[in-house]
């Protein structure tokens, strides 16, 4: 999310951190319309009750996540499908590889369960299990199965050597990288660059 104090004006924080918004219901859902018609409720919700509203971050991510997570619930039988390079956000200056990448990621979350997608997602944002667990609802032993099973079934998918070994101990001893939870943000940082590259696009035109 874009550095914007919790006491900012409702307007400037939605400017600042819709792209980001937008991007993250996108890796959540792999819809960008879906996406965005959850962001636009959210803020209209928002705009009600902002002055009660005390950390701006967690409570649009927990929102959209929500309306995205429900109208899945809708669909349920209804297969995903990664979208054409045309239709994702994305940069010209994306090189190919990385759009590869993103394309990569997205197909690989909507492979897992919904819950084993929230809390990985949730991983990637630098929350803990104890803060995953207040924000889905679950407890904590809960969060750390999912995230465990989704973690293992990332790596697979992805191609990535596996975190542990038989013995149980690290293999990447340098520092535990998190390359799921780097990929990831990699994945949504790309798709909110390409949002707001099209937006000031959109704007200059107008």
């Amino acid at each position: 999310m874009a550095d914007v104090s919790p006491g900012a004006d409702f307007a400037e924080y939605c400017h600042a951190n819709r792209d980001r918004l937008v991007a993250m219901g996108i890796l959540i859902c792999g819809s960008r319309q879906q996406s965005e018609d959850a962001v636009q409720e959210a803020m209209l919700a928002a705009m009600e009750q902002w002055e009660s509203i005390k950390e701006p971050h967690a409570w649009f991510s927990t929102v959209v996540r929500r309306k995205l997570i429900d109208e899945a619930r809708k669909w349920r039988n209804r297969l995903w499908r990664p979208r054409p390079d045309s239709e994702l956000p994305l940069p010209a200056s994306c090189p190919s590889a990385q759009r590869e990448a993103v394309l990569a990621v997205l197909g690989t979350l909507h492979r897992l369960p919904a819950r084993q997608r929230q809390v990985v997602h949730l991983q990637a944002q630098e929350l803990t299990s104890e803060e995953i667990a207040v924000r889905l609802g679950m407890t904590v032993p809960t969060v750390r199965s999912h995230l465990r099973h989704a973690r293992k079934r990332l790596r697979l998918l992805l191609d990535m050597p596996p975190e542990i070994d038989s013995c149980g101990d690290w293999l990447d001893t340098e520092g535990r990288t998190d390359r799921i939870a780097e990929r990831l943000r990699e994945a949504e940082e790309w798709l909110a660059l390409g949002l707001r590259a099209q937006r000031l696009a959109e704007g200059t035109r107008r």
